[in-house]
C-alpha cells in the first residue's frame, strides 16, 4: 500500500461522508486507505464512519473510548496505518483531496515531512496570535529552517511513523514529536477552503494552553517536569476494518470489533 490518510473526526456528521466520497473519486492510480478516528463525537459522526467502512473496503473506522483530543486521535490512526507514506488532514473539508495528491508527489521527491500551508490564511485575531506563539515556540525549541511552517495537513514517511509509534509521553503533539528527530521538512502552498459546516473548536484559552503544554513537555527544561502529568494517550473502543488486516485477524468482510474488559476485542457488529 502506498498511502494512508488519517482523519481525526469530531462532531463532523455533515462533512465526513462528503470528504471520504471525494477522496475516493479524486485519488486515482494510488493504492490508499482512509483511517477515520472518532474522538468520541457527540453527534452521529461514528455511525457515518462505520457506514463508510462498510461501503468502502479501504476505509477503517475507529472510535475512542472517550474524548482525548485531536492530536491523540491522530496518533491512534497513525499506529493503525499500513502504508509507506501517511497523510493527516482535518475532517471539516477545508483541506482538499487534490492537495493530498500534491503532498504525495512532493514527498516522493525526497524529505521526511511535507506540510501544506495556506500562507494567505484569513483567520480570527486570537487564532492568528495563537498560531504565531506556536510558530515562535517551534522555532525556539526545534532545529528547522525559520521559514518552514507546520500544520495539521501534512505527509510524512515511514521513518516518522516509527518515531510517532514509539512515543510514550502523556502529552501528544504530532509535529513536536517528529521535529525532535531533526527531520528534513518542506512546505507546499495551498488555498484552504472556507468552512462549510460548523465552526472551529479553537479558542484563545485553548491555544494558550496548547502553547504552555508544548513548552512544558518538549522544551527539555528540567523543572517543568513538575507541571507534567501522567495520563494515557488514548484507548480504542471500536475498530471497523476490512478483513485480512494486520492488526486483528477476523473472518467476513468489514466487521467491527469492540473492546471487552482486558486486552481483547470481541465481535461487535456484523
Amino acid at each position: 500500500m502506498e498511502l494512508s490518510i488519517v482523519i481525526p473526526v469530531y462532531n463532523s456528521e455533515n462533512s465526513i461522508v462528503e470528504l471520504v466520497d471525494e477522496l475516493q473519486v479524486v485519488i486515482e492510480n494510488i493504492d490508499f486507505e482512509v483511517i477515520l478516528v472518532d474522538d468520541r463525537s457527540r453527534d452521529e459522526s461514528f455511525s457515518r464512519c462505520e457506514g463508510l467502512s462498510r461501503r468502502y473496503s479501504n476505509v477503517t473506522a475507529v472510535r475512542l473510548s472517550r474524548n482525548y483530543g485531536q492530536q491523540n486521535a491522530i496518533l491512534a490512526g497513525v499506529r493503525l496505518a499500513r502504508a509507506d507514506y501517511i497523510v493527516t488532514m482535518d475532517d471539516d473539508k477545508q483541506h482538499s483531496p487534490i492537495d493530498v495528491i500534491r503532498l504525495y508527489h512532493e514527498i516522493l521527491n525526497g524529505g521526511d515531512i511535507v506540510y501544506a500551508i495556506d500562507f494567505d490564511e484569513d483567520v480570527s485575531s486570537h487564532r492568528m496570535l495563537g498560531s504565531k506563539m506556536v510558530a515562535w515556540t517551534f522555532n525556539k525549541l526545534f532545529i528547522k529552517k525559520k521559514d518552514m511552517r507546520v500544520s495539521s495537513f501534512r505527509i510524512f514517511n515511514k521513518k516518522m511513523k516509527d518515531v510517532l509509534s514509539s512515543y510514550r509521553g502523556s502529552f501528544v503533539y504530532i509535529s513536536a514529536i517528529m521535529l525532535f528527530t531533526k527531520p528534513d521538512i518542506k512546505n507546499i502552498n495551498i488555498e484552504k477552503k472556507k468552512r462549510k459546516y460548523g465552526k472551529s473548536n479553537y479558542s484563545l484559552r485553548k491555544l494558550m494552553r496548547l502553547y504552555f503544554n508544548i513548552y512544558v513537555y518538549y522544551s527539555g527544561i528540567k523543572f517543568l517536569v513538575l507541571f507534567q502529568n501522567d495520563k494515557e494517550q488514548y484507548d480504542v473502543e471500536v475498530i471497523c476494518r476490512e478483513e485480512n488486516d494486520d492488526i486483528r485477524s477476523f473472518k467476513g468482510s468489514s466487521q467491527c470489533y469492540k473492546k471487552n474488559e482486558g486486552d481483547g476485542l470481541s465481535s461487535y457488529c456484523q
